[in-house]
């Protein structure tokens, strides 16, 4: 302590830069430099589309993703389709005329000319694409701004009916739930699992993404009979440390996922999935044309 006190008083020490404040203002002067450079090359292209969707942060706070889709046009490598992250908005309202207002304040302080906007792609929200949503908001100060709905959100939302129109479908997502749940409440109740279910896991269900589904499937699908096994131990072992609750709940679940119903859901919906990720990944393809879009 006294030798570094006395490189303070005789000014021996040097800045090392290494600071929170040094580290985030050097992030965000990347960041304005960056954004700069996608400005400047928004305004040699001209013409743009806008990409949008908004979720809430770990705050709870509703943050707005922006991104532009631009069109580059050089001779050295032709015509190529970029996409630029422009940045995060913290917001307050959804409504579909907030988002717009929104939107277009951001792009005015960057001096992009609205304009120039020539293509809007959302989720299939109602916020979005409704009657009074973000879609009509900016059709109605710029006529020439067409809509293209995101195909993976409106594929989502097709499985999404289709699996809440059945009882039985509605049934066996929910053990595959379930599973998952009774299986993660403690590392003693995982280790029993990785015991019998050694090539895949069990998954946790997503409500935004039914495609990622087939990974809680398939989990069932080709490795029942160790999850069953596991269900059993599970049973066994919460018996021992006289948790009722835990033996009721997998006794339960082992003799679901051996009857009927449950197996005929867990080969039907295996297969639908499998289809629909294959799809889903296809249409996230960064490499995918229109002309693709309309054969799906």
């Amino acid at each position: 302590m006294s030798e570094h006190l006395r490189q303070i008083k005789k000014k021996e020490i040097s800045d090392h830069y290494l600071s929170k404040d040094i580290q985030n203002e050097l992030i965000s002067q990347l960041g304005r430099h960056i954004l700069q450079a996608i400005v400047e090359k928004v305004h040699r292209t001209k013409y743009f589309g806008v990409i949008m969707d908004s979720t809430p942060d770990i705050s709870h706070t509703e943050q707005l993703s922006i991104t532009l889709c631009i069109v580059n046009c050089e001779l050295s490598v032709g015509a190529s389709i970029g996409e630029h992250f422009i940045g995060f908005l913290a917001i307050e309202a959804t409504t579909g005329e907030a988002l717009c207002n929104t939107l277009f304040g951001y792009l005015e302080n960057l001096r992009i000319y609205i304009n120039d906007h020539r293509g809007q792609a959302y989720d299939s929200a109602s916020n979005m694409k409704g009657k009074v949503g973000c879609t009509t908001e900016c059709w109605r100060l710029i006529k020439k701004a067409l809509f293209m709905p995101c195909s993976s959100h409106s594929l989502n939302l097709v499985v999404l009916d289709a699996a809440k129109s059945s009882v039985m479908s509605v049934t066996f997502f929910s053990i595959l739930q379930c599973i998952f749940t009774i299986f993660s409440t403690s590392t003693q109740c995982w280790s029993i699992l990785k015991q019998y279910v050694t090539q895949l896991t069990v998954k946790p269900l997503s409500d935004t993404r039914w495609e990622c589904h087939i990974e809680s499937a398939k989990a069932l699908r080709y490795q029942l009979n160790e999850v069953h096994s596991a269900l059993e131990t599970l049973a066994d072992h919460a018996v021992q440390k006289k948790d009722s609750r835990t033996a009721s709940e997998a006794c339960s679940l082992a003799q679901e996922i051996c009857s009927g119903p449950f197996l005929l859901c867990l080969v039907a919906w295996y297969d639908v999935l499998f289809q629909i990720n294959r799809t889903n990944k296809l249409l996230q393809s960064p490499n995918v044309v229109m002309d693709t879009l309309k054969k799906l």
